[in-house]
């Protein structure tokens, strides 16, 4: 079954592969910092790394998947204050993070008005994952994903809805429509938001049909769910190396497909037809503190490198962030707990479940 265990083993998988990306992916980075690789060229582990960026069309599958599977199993009459229950939901723990990262970076002696170019407002834009949208500052780069995770929160009932009466007809239409439409709106960090369109199509109708669920209840040997673990790491890596190698340019949207199409094969392959306890277990641990990681990792190797280059081995150097990010993310959440981060926001939630209907419609 997919279940939430196999939900974060590919969170996990998402999470080593984003590490390994901003690690690994610019060239001046590893040589200012003196990374040695002997047996591979730069260049090539370059491009590996810049492949292994499919790791956000993962997290967005899995983000439509789930917010679909929840708006599902909320009643109709509650469906009204979906959005903003998810929306709270998604803000909390971010909010904790960037407070923390805030902290750090007036800590290491930078100049947080400097940082905002002297305006206080860019710090609340940026605050609520908005900065994007009014092209702002960012404190760091990675926060471009909280704003449209949050495009997605606010569009899911719409798409849910379209996807429900077209079906697997919208993977089509989406694409056709890309095509007229153009980039669309673009992020110097996250690219044109339009690339993750498809992928959250496909998540959702995933959901909708109960995809992983109907493929991991079929009886079959051992050595099939091998084969097919095997056979969809194999589109994944084929839909990557096309991206990268083949498809020099993005006019006609046919990387960001190859990249969904990569992303929901690797889902497949690691929710459904991996199951190794001894390695289930440690990817379902990365997964479950992935969305702390997400932003942890790049606050550790920007703000605070020599912590994370202090071996010129590269092995040792993604170890060691991966770790590192980890205990971090971990100490945070333990905080959370300890002080009861999430009980001060149950008045906002009470709140929410309260928000009159015709706000938001019925929610057929």
């Amino acid at each position: 079954m997919f279940t939430k265990e196999k939900t974060s083993v590919c969170k996990g998988i998402g999470i080593l592969f984003l590490l390994f990306h901003h690690l690994f992916r610019v060239p001046d980075m590893i040589y200012n910092n003196n990374v040695q690789f002997t047996l591979i060229s730069v260049e090539k582990i370059n491009i590996f790394a810049t492949a292994l960026r499919v790791c956000v069309w993962i997290f967005a599958f899995l983000s439509a998947y789930g917010l679909s599977y929840k708006y599902m199993r909320t009643p109709k009459e509650k469906r009204s204050s979906f959005v903003p229950r998810q929306w709270l939901s998604l803000m909390k723990p971010f909010w904790l993070i960037f407070l923390i990262c805030l902290g750090i970076y007036v800590a290491t002696g930078h100049n947080i008005m400097y940082k905002y170019n002297g305006n206080f407002l860019f710090i609340v834009f940026d605050f609520f994952a908005v900065a994007d949208m009014f092209g702002t500052p960012k404190l760091l780069g990675v926060f471009w994903y909280m704003f449209f995770a949050q495009l997605v929160v606010i569009m899911l009932p719409l798409i849910f809805r379209i996807c429900e009466k077209l079906g697997y007809v919208m993977l089509p239409i989406t694409y056709i429509t890309l095509l007229f439409i153009g980039q669309g709106f673009t992020t110097v960090n996250g690219g044109p938001y339009l690339e993750y369109l498809l992928v959250i199509i496909i998540g959702v109708l995933f959901a909708q049909r109960d995809v992983m669920n109907r493929l991991a209840k079929r009886k079959s040997k051992a050595i099939f769910k091998v084969i097919m673990f095997f056979v969809f790491l194999l589109i994944a890596a084929g839909a990557m190396y096309l991206r990268e190698i083949v498809i020099p340019d993005d006019t006609l949207h046919l990387r960001g497909a190859c990249s969904a199409i990569a992303a929901t094969s690797i889902c497949v392959s690691f929710g459904v037809y991996f199951n190794i306890k001894y390695l289930d277990y440690p990817l379902i641990i990365l997964g479950k503190y992935s969305g702390g990681m997400f932003i942890i990792h790049l606050m550790l190797y920007s703000m605070l490198p020599k912590i994370v280059y202090f071996s010129h081995v590269p092995i040792v150097v993604y170890l060691t962030l991966i770790v590192e990010s980890l205990a971090i993310t971990y100490l945070i959440f333990s905080f959370k707990k300890l002080v009861r981060y999430d009980k001060l926001f149950d008045f906002l939630s009470l709140g929410i479940n309260k928000i009159p209907v015709f706000l938001f419609g019925k929610g057929e």
